[in-house]
């Protein structure tokens, strides 16, 4: 497939049986099939994540060097802004699994940062933290600080043993 290839990521003309894949080759006869005259790929570090591919001009009339200028233009602008898109996706698609995963364990999950700001918790938690009587906003604690969600009066030894433990590195 075209993806797995080294690409050169200059737009290219497809003119007759000339192309930079083989004469003969399946990504040729499908943009035979699909009357493209010109490929552009978007390619990031020599790796294809997506392709223009434009068919006749109005008229029939040929793709003339400013037109690929334009074209190649155009692939430098907005091939970041797709990588980019691509990656937002991947990340949130690793975030809901993460999710997923931290929410199968039985056992209440609680991830604070170095200012004491819950940053992740899993259901466990959350349901632990709210039939407790701990803050939450919008249904969750986190983003609060630790001294919200387990107030100093109800868990004076939870909440010191998480204090001690972040002074001492972790431990």
């Amino acid at each position: 497939s075209i993806s797995n290839m080294k690409i050169d990521p200059q737009p290219i003309l497809i003119n007759g049986d000339s192309s930079p894949f083989g004469n003969d080759s399946a990504p040729l006869i499908e943009m035979r099939h699909l009357d493209v005259r010109l490929f552009a790929p978007m390619t990031i570090e020599d790796k294809a994540i997506g392709f223009i591919l434009l068919g006749p001009r109005i008229r029939n009339v040929a793709f003339e060097p400013p037109d690929i200028e334009l074209l190649r233009a155009l692939l430098i602008s907005i091939t970041p802004l797709i990588a980019n898109s691509l990656l937002y996706a991947e990340m949130a698609s690793l975030k809901n699994r993460y999710h997923t995963i931290i929410d199968s364990v039985p056992q209440a999950i609680l991830v604070f940062d170095s200012r004491q700001v819950l940053r992740t918790a899993n259901k466990t938690a959350i349901d632990l933290i709210i039939s407790d009587g701990g803050q939450t906003r919008d249904g969750s604690p986190v983003g609060l600080p630790l001294n919200m969600i387990f107030p100093d009066r109800d868990f004076s030894e939870w909440t010191d043993k998480l204090k001690a433990a972040d002074d001492n590195g972790g431990e």
